[in-house]
């Protein structure tokens, strides 16, 4: 985000308006009156150019941090299927041979979620042939890595509309549950009444993409119908079991858990869903084999639950406080970190003095710029 601010440096030395500590500060770098002087957070840097609407944005938009992989054309792919990091990846195809201006933009404001790239079209390159890609621009959002991308073949054009379509897939489709994504996950502060449902997959361990489980959860997330069957809002997540089993034991309580265990691959439930703030639970029918159309089948019924108010598969989580989810000290405690870490804002500031940008000057002061005293 650029910031602008002005400063009147012949405001003088008294009073709310003082201001010549902040013009002795940036004596050195100004040569005169109006100048425009620009900080990113690491360093000032004067602008000397013409003070124009296309030279001021240049050298605003250049002083915005750098978070983009620069790719060649044959780097594409494997950028997008590297599992570095453990975020989503998205990735910019563009005829243009610099980045547009308002992907470094989201790129600066979403880096913290996602790993962003850069590279030329190519015409019939390995990504065009791989997923049937016919023109630029295109961007594909690659969540995780054995499941295809997003394909966004019609960008957004206008900054909010693309930070939202990138704030919707800042998570992978089925995203491993910490102590650091929890609340957003789970329990976000934007639940209505009704709260939200978490939709959890439990295993011990990290389990490979091709897990039964895992396979049909993920289909579950990324289809547009099935992941919006709930009346409420809901998410959909893993759990590791082995970890968290004070967490599910606390959910649980109520519960005899050989009536509920999986028998598919012996955790405490196949599937959980869970609602935070109203204290409600589902869990999988013990007796349940586990497919995709099974779990589809198993939030209609869920979603029938909610809208007929019966409590025929819901059940309440006492009244005892559920224990919080414990950090993997297998991962050294890193991985989803970043990922929820404060979005620091890009701050320009432009000084000028008794100047409005690219205001015209007056009459009598038109080519004598006065000299920073």
């Amino acid at each position: 985000m650029l910031k602008l601010g002005r400063i009147d440096a012949e405001a003088g030395f008294h009073g709310a308006q003082r201001t010549i500590s902040v013009v002795q500060q940036f004596r050195r770098l100004v040569h005169g009156w109006p100048s425009v002087v620009a900080y990113d957070g690491t360093s000032y840097r004067a602008f000397h150019g013409q003070n124009d609407y296309d030279s001021l944005l240049s050298f605003a938009a250049d002083r915005i941090p750098y978070h983009i992989e620069n790719l060649r054309a044959n780097q594409a792919l494997s950028f997008l299927k590297s599992s570095r990091n453990g975020k989503p990846r998205a990735l910019l195809l563009s005829a243009h041979r610099k980045t547009p201006i308002l992907f470094r933009h989201l790129a600066f404001e979403m880096h913290q979620w996602i790993e962003f790239g850069f590279a030329p079209w190519q015409e019939r390159g390995t990504i065009q042939r791989e997923y049937s890609l016919e023109k630029a621009p295109v961007l594909l959002i690659q969540k995780e890595s054995y499941l295809p991308p997003v394909i966004i073949r019609e960008m957004p054009t206008d900054r909010k509309a693309l930070l939202r379509l990138l704030g919707a897939h800042r998570f992978d489709w089925v995203q491993a549950l910490s102590p650091l994504n929890f609340k957003e996950l789970c329990d976000p502060t934007t639940a209505k009444k009704d709260g939200h449902w978490c939709i959890v997959f439990l295993a011990s361990g990290n389990p490979p993409g091709n897990h039964i489980g895992l396979s049909a959860i993920s289909s579950v997330a990324m289809h547009k119908e099935w992941s919006d069957l709930l009346p409420a809002s809901a998410s959909f997540a893993r759990i590791d079991s082995a970890t968290q089993h004070e967490y599910l034991n606390g959910v649980l309580s109520q519960v005899n858990k050989q009536d509920v265990r999986c028998q598919e691959w012996g955790a405490l439930t196949c599937f959980l869903a869970v609602n935070t703030k109203r204290r409600e639970f589902v869990t999988w029918p013990k007796e349940q084999s586990v497919t995709q159309e099974s779990l589809v089948e198993w939030l209609k019924g869920i979603s029938s639950d909610l809208q007929s108010g019966s409590y025929a598969m819901r059940r309440q989580g006492g009244n005892k406080a559920w224990p919080a989810l414990v950090e993997d000290q297998s991962s050294g405690g890193v991985g989803v970190l970043t990922s929820l870490a404060v979005n620091p804002a890009t701050i320009i500031v432009m000084v000028m003095a008794a100047f409005v940008l690219l205001g015209p000057p007056e009459p009598s002061k038109a080519g004598q710029p006065r000299r920073a005293r």
